[in-house]
């Protein structure tokens, strides 16, 4: 497996399949993957408005500061394709109103479980 991860990120291979993610934000950060320092940025794509913009976004704290930085950011990924996108998982975590101790974001999939020691059930 190294040497796959190695030659993803040295660009040696021709293509690679693997599962990307957004970690566990609130709102989906696309730094890891699409910004050209990225440690996740396997295509080795390099776009400074897109650098420019990802940075920016991550400034901002209101939805409406953010959104035109992330419309242009689609525009800019619609144009040059860096990745292509084969399929799209949306996880969805329910629980019993009774337990107590779920992190106030449980939006990252497989990731909450991470955390199950500190939970408790409330009688």
């Amino acid at each position: 497996m190294a040497s796959i991860l190695q030659g993803m990120r040295e660009g040696t291979m021709d293509a690679s399949l693997y599962n990307w993610t957004y970690g566990s934000a609130v709102e989906p950060d696309p730094f890891s993957t699409l910004h050209s320092t990225g440690g996740n940025n396997f295509a080795q794509y390099n776009n400074p408005r897109m650098d420019e913009l990802i940075e920016m976004g991550l400034k901002k704290v209101k939805f409406e500061d953010r959104k035109p930085i992330y419309d242009e950011i689609q525009e800019i990924f619609v144009e040059d394709v860096p990745v292509l996108y084969l399929q799209f998982d949306e996880w969805m975590n329910v629980f019993n109103a009774r337990i107590k101790g779920l992190p106030e974001n449980p939006k990252n999939g497989s990731a909450i479980y991470q955390q199950a020691y500190k939970w408790w059930i409330e009688e």
